[in-house]
C-alpha cells in the first residue's frame, strides 16, 4: 500500500474501489485487490489529482514547463493539458 510522503496527500476513491493517490507530485492508482502502479506523468508535477468521469483517465493539475495546467492524463501516463495559466496555479481537478 502507499505510504504518503506529504503530510496532505489527495486521495479520490473510485466507484470500483481503486484509490487515486497524488503525494509530493507523485500519481498512484491502488487497487485494494492487487497493489500499487505509479502513474510517470512526462514533466508534469501533479499538485492535485481526481479520477476522470469514467475512469479510464484523471484529470491533474499542476506545473510543467510552460506554467500551470489542468490536463487529461491517461493511466498509461499521456498527459493532455487542458487549460493553462502562467500566472498562478487556480485549477482544480473535481468533475461532476
Amino acid at each position: 500500500m502507499t505510504r504518503p510522503k506529504s503530510a496532505t496527500p489527495h486521495v479520490d476513491v473510485g466507484a470500483d474501489g481503486r484509490w487515486l493517490i497524488e503525494s509530493d507530485g507523485v500519481v498512484s492508482v491502488v487497487d485494494p485487490t492487487g497493489g500499487e502502479r505509479v502513474i510517470a506523468t512526462a514533466g508534469l508535477a501533479v499538485a492535485d489529482a481526481a479520477w476522470g468521469h469514467d475512469q479510464r483517465d484523471l484529470l491533474a493539475s499542476g506545473q510543467d514547463a510552460d506554467g500551470f495546467v489542468l490536463a487529461r492524463v491517461t493511466l498509461a501516463g499521456r498527459v493532455t493539458p487542458l487549460v493553462r495559466s502562467t500566472t498562478e496555479q487556480h485549477l482544480a481537478p473535481r468533475p461532476s
